[in-house]
């Protein structure tokens, strides 16, 4: 919450279920709004894969998220008309790497490099300005 004092009453009550058999790291049901995590993991997993949810319940849940995705969109060199949730592998699905954004300004990154995902330093700075001011 610390690090994102403009969007701070977005975070309504997405809950948190650990998960001993998840294929993934963590997943986020949009549906119930649930952060699922696969336990056990290190301590840094467990903190980048939980802010890395959050980030998606975020997208969801502030009003203002639809103006900063023009504006990610636009700092990572993407077509403004790029499917938000749309792409053929992960690391190239914009809600993704907006994710991985806002794990890069809270915790300048994650240990674990993540495959092939770029993020161009205009993109963290859009993400980062957003989650202080909320624009």
């Amino acid at each position: 919450m610390a690090a994102a004092p403009g969007i701070g009453e977005c975070v309504r009550s997405p809950r948190l279920e650990a998960v001993y058999d998840l294929d993934e790291l963590a997943v986020y049901d949009q549906r119930t709004h649930v952060m699922s995590v696969r336990v056990p993991a290190t301590a840094s997993s467990l903190a980048a894969s939980l802010i890395h949810e959050l980030a998606h319940h975020l997208e969801l849940s502030c009003p203002s998220h639809p103006a900063v995705r023009v504006r990610f969109l636009a700092a990572q060199g993407l077509d403004p008309a790029t499917p938000w949730f749309g792409g053929d592998v992960w690391e190239e699905i914009p809600s993704e790497q907006f994710a991985e954004a806002v794990v890069h300004v809270v915790l300048g990154g994650r240990e674990r490099h993540l495959l092939r995902m770029q993020l161009t330093p205009q993109a963290v700075d859009v993400v980062a300005q957003w989650l202080v001011t909320g624009q």
